[in-house]
């Protein structure tokens, strides 16, 4: 970053001489960077000599470093002295004290932090200006450079004096002439003259000047006040329900107000928090521990110690206190209340599993039912399919015994007159074939 801000000035004083504001920036932007960098640094090194002692001078750094970073009194107190200071040489830093009220006003800070903390979105937004800008300077440069006016009025007098008004000569010109006049206003208007309807140019004037005006008058603007009021609107209610939480609920054990006051008209939830579970008490308990001889530990200071050690807040009361783990009404409440929430419980889960028992008995029905409709219509094809094969086979065969029924009748009439026994199976045989041949046809 250095490096490119130090060849952006190297490459600007080629064309222009030098300028102040190559100070001002480094020290406005680096001088914070390089101080965060010694944070970054001396972090790690104040850990790992720990076991040895501390590193002092990487610790009072980091902790000057922290309090101006974090603490906003302190800033407020810092920014007002340097204020004072600077104005016993400079008359201008006297009017400054009076953005005070920020610090003072609880509203005022909120609407800072509207503009703080959606900084990275409102950074690429202005970066999207300033494209903007220089687009439109360019456009403008190459299509319509003597149309480039710093001020009407002047204008008119150099007109009037037959001289050349005074336009932007470069790019570089215009994009400081479109940032400074034509971006506030968001119309290019404002840095271009009147253009006659009737000339060669009007209908591209037009579209330059409507398409910078819906662009940046209207949607570029209204994208900053959108993250703008979103971020405030945001604040205001983390706000509010940080101050309801921390209004109504024991920070210590997460026990809420209404929570509290239905055990019974002898709890008091503020004093449950100022005198049970102040968290001052939990603070100084925690720094009593850092600063004792661990062989002087007794048996609950060991325990805490080492769930502290661990990191485990297991030994911190959850939804309870010492006054109320004594109280046998209290004991026997939560028991009932434990016997009422297993029954909930119970009866829960067993009409949880009725509605799914009878949900899986309609569904395997409906597969049953299924199942059978199918198998019938299959059975029904297939003894259709059967008869049509049975009738056309014996068809077949009804026709050969027909012509040889005849052959039977005769010899049936001549077994009446007096054939032999031993003849009758033959005519028989063939009274069968006819008959079966005369039921197929």
């Amino acid at each position: 970053k250095l490096a490119f801000y130090v060849a952006l000035c190297s490459i600007h004083n080629l064309h222009f001489p030098y300028q102040r504001w190559y100070l001002y920036g480094l020290v406005l932007f680096f001088v914070p960077l390089l101080f965060q960098t010694f944070r970054q640094y001396f972090g790690p090194r104040i850990r790992r000599r720990r076991d040895r002692g501390f590193n002092r001078g990487a610790l009072w750094y980091a902790v000057l470093y922290d309090s101006i970073v974090c603490l906003t009194n302190l800033q407020n107190n810092l920014l007002m002295l340097a204020m004072c200071s600077a104005g016993l040489f400079y008359t201008v830093a006297i009017p400054i004290l009076l953005l005070d009220i920020f610090y003072t006003s609880a509203t005022l800070q909120r609407v800072a932090q509207a503009i703080i903390v959606p900084m990275k979105p409102l950074s690429v937004t202005l970066y999207v200006f300033l494209i903007t800008a220089l687009v439109y300077a360019t456009l403008g440069y190459r299509n319509f450079d003597n149309q480039f006016v710093y001020d009407e009025v002047g204008a008119e007098l150099e007109a009037y004096f037959e001289k050349d008004p005074v336009s932007c000569n470069s790019v570089l010109t215009c994009f400081e002439l479109v940032l400074y006049k034509a971006m506030p206003s968001g119309d290019m208007s404002s840095v271009l003259d009147d253009v006659d309807r009737l000339g060669n140019k009007f209908t591209a004037r037009m579209l330059f000047d409507l398409s910078f005006f819906i662009w940046v008058g209207i949607l570029l603007f209204n994208v900053v006040t959108g993250l703008i009021v979103d971020t405030f609107s945001q604040l205001r209610e983390e706000s509010i329900a940080r101050e309801d939480q921390l209004e109504n609920e024991c920070f210590v054990c997460g026990f809420t107000r209404p929570a509290y006051d239905d055990l019974g008209t002898e709890y008091n939830f503020d004093d449950h928090v100022h005198d049970e579970h102040d968290i001052w008490n939990y603070l100084f308990f925690i720094a009593y521990l850092n600063e004792k001889d661990v062989n002087e530990y007794n048996g609950v200071e060991s325990y805490v110690s080492k769930m502290l050690r661990n990191q485990n807040l297991e030994w911190i009361p959850l939804r309870t206190s010492w006054r109320l783990e004594t109280d046998h009404q209290f004991k026997k409440r939560m028991e009932l209340q434990g016997v009422s929430e297993v029954t909930d419980l119970k009866n829960t889960f067993k009409a949880e599993m009725v509605a799914m028992k009878e949900t899986i008995m309609n569904e395997v029905k409906n597969e049953i039912d299924e199942l059978k409709a199918t198998t019938k219509t299959l059975l029904k094809e297939l003894h259709e399919g059967h008869l049509n094969h049975m009738n056309k086979h014996f068809g077949d065969f009804g026709g050969r015994g027909g012509r040889g029924s005849t052959t039977g009748l005769g010899h049936g009439n001549d077994d009446v007159e007096g054939t032999p026994d031993n003849e009758r199976g033959g005519t028989d045989l063939h009274g069968r074939a006819s008959g079966l041949g005369r039921a197929s046809v």
